[in-house]
């Protein structure tokens, strides 16, 4: 008769302090990602986002756009280059340039009885007379758009277009592809002929 030896038994206490650490390392570059687009450390770090876009630089260049670009010697054109559709009136009353960047002073009167909305993200569009197109710039910059306009009131707020334009190109074209709300007028509003500083 064949002698039977105990089964050992396996700790599994090691391989679930092992998880326990990868986890928690994981987590860490994930939070460390989010707050400064950078994983990992030393020469063993890659970088994403707008830190990766702009070579990690305050200047720009060809490299991409700089943490923010601050429009301190920007040149400007003030005026009013305006449409009306409905009761929603989009006015482009300021767009300045500095180093190619472009931003635009915009101001959205609602004239209805119900309050409509005008996002940014998802919504802007902007091109210019050598067919670029734009959309709106994710900035820390305080831009004052709030896309939510109520009734009868005017917001008035800053759009900072995501690449530089080229220097041959003379005007903008402003768009919202959709004003939503209640009775708000369809198929967007566009604003055509702005001019870029030069």
């Amino acid at each position: 008769m064949a002698t039977r030896y105990p089964r050992r038994r396996t700790d599994h206490r090691w391989w679930t302090g092992l998880a326990v650490f990868l986890g928690l390392v994981f987590v860490a570059l994930v939070i460390q990602g989010l707050t400064v687009h950078k994983i990992g450390f030393g020469p063993l770090s890659i970088e994403f986002g707008e830190k990766a876009k702009s070579g990690g630089g305050t200047n720009g260049g060809g490299n991409g756009a700089p943490a923010d670009v601050l429009f301190d010697q920007a040149k400007t054109i003030t005026g009013s280059w305006k449409t009306t559709k409905g009761k929603v009136t989009l006015e482009v009353v300021q767009v300045e340039q500095q180093d190619d960047w472009v931003r635009v002073t915009a101001r959205v009167r609602n004239g209805g009885g119900n309050a409509v909305n005008l996002p940014l993200f998802g919504n802007f569009v902007a091109s210019d007379d050598t067919d670029t197109a734009y959309s709106a710039r994710i900035t820390s910059m305080n831009t004052g758009w709030t896309p939510d306009v109520p009734a009868g009131q005017t917001l008035r707020g800053v759009i900072v277009l995501d690449k530089q334009v080229p220097p041959s190109a003379k005007a903008l074209t402003v768009s919202f592809t959709h004003v939503l709300g209640f009775g708000a007028p369809s198929g967007g509003i566009t604003v055509s002929g702005v001019p870029v500083p030069r």
